[in-house]
């Protein structure tokens, strides 16, 4: 009886120390995983883990995420640049119908665009009004108040 008593004792002490060890090695491949905090190592501690799979799946969801956010980002980037590039009022309406980022410069420069068609067609309505070469707009005298350039003659060929 004794003999038994010790031989499940001896085999109830080699199971701990089996988990034991089990735990240590998981342990460690979960440190790794964590460290290393990448899609691949997370997932690879998935393959062999025992003991963090809820902490694993936490963090596989956020890297996944973030991932997706900085995806979206960058295509939004794009967007952006696009708009930028081709400069018209269409092009930054067209932004703002999928972009966030830079919804506050798109707006202000769509305020810019239908300002300056305003003001073309204030001018093309008013003949007197003319541009200066050095960049002055607006001008209604003869004389550019800005260089004194004098307002160039136009002619009409019928």
């Amino acid at each position: 009886m004794e003999e038994e008593r010790l031989k499940k004792q001896r085999e109830q002490e080699r199971v701990e120390l089996e988990n034991a060890r089990i735990r240590k090695e998981d342990d460690l491949a979960w440190i790794k995983a964590e460290n290393e905090n990448t899609l691949e190592s997370l997932s690879e501690y998935l393959k062999i883990g025992h003991f963090h799979i809820d902490d694993a799946n936490s963090r596989l969801d956020a890297l996944r995420k973030e991932q997706e956010r900085r995806r979206r980002i960058a295509v939004e980037e794009e967007d952006w640049k696009t708009a930028k590039l081709e400069n018209t009022l269409e092009s930054y309406l067209k932004y703002l119908k999928i972009g966030t980022l830079y919804a506050d410069e798109a707006r202000k420069r769509i305020e810019k665009i239908e300002h300056e068609a305003a003001e073309a067609e204030k001018r093309a309505k008013d003949d007197s009004i003319w541009d200066c070469s050095c960049g002055h707009h607006g001008i209604k005298g003869k004389f550019c108040p800005k260089c004194g350039t004098k307002r160039p003659e136009v002619d009409f060929f019928i």
